[in-house]
């Protein structure tokens, strides 16, 4: 009798378990793709929730789909001073943009925690909206940046393997 043929009492034996579901790999870290969703998987507003209307909506995701921030911050807030007027949502948007194109991010940061605050009805002064608008407005880590590719890490590798060559036949000319 192997341990398979018998289980305690109250628990399956192996074989009687369905079979596991189909292991997907993990993305590589690092590494993004984007798929456009077909329109059975985009994701539909019920009747509780009003989606943000409004007519700068499509040129604003073309121009964040072309990594043109400073576009966005322009198309948002055209005069000096009218950012401020944008709705909550909107002022969101504009911080993030904020941050992407311009040096100054504090007063991106200062944005996006208002907008957060007003979004969810808080204080501004509120740990919650601090913590949120920082983490919205955060910029990429270096650590999370692309690897190399693998010419870059090929030459590394020969161009180390060639030095400790060069060191190796040197120490073994001049010590023996």
């Amino acid at each position: 009798m192997s341990v398979h043929d018998s289980a305690p009492a109250g628990l399956p034996l192996p074989s009687d378990l369905p079979p596991a579901a189909p292991v997907t790999p993990p993305a590589r870290p690092g590494v993004f793709s984007i798929k456009n969703p077909t329109p059975a998987e985009q994701i539909k507003p019920t009747a509780d929730v009003k989606p943000v209307v409004d007519d700068r909506l499509a040129s604003i995701e073309r121009l964040v789909g072309r990594n043109q921030w400073a576009d966005v911050c322009e198309l948002l807030a055209p005069e000096p001073g009218s950012a401020e007027r944008l709705p909550p949502a909107l002022a969101l948007v504009y911080a993030v943009a904020l941050k992407e194109s311009s040096p100054d991010v504090r007063d991106a940061d200062r944005r996006a925690i208002g907008a957060v605050a007003d979004l969810l009805g808080i204080t501004r002064e509120s740990p919650l909206a601090l913590v949120l608008g920082k983490r919205l407005t955060r910029r990429r880590n270096w650590a999370e940046a692309p690897a190399p590719s693998k010419t870059v890490s090929t030459v590394v590798v020969l161009g180390g393997l060639a030095i400790g060559a060069i060191i190796g036949w040197v120490v073994t000319y001049w010590v023996f």
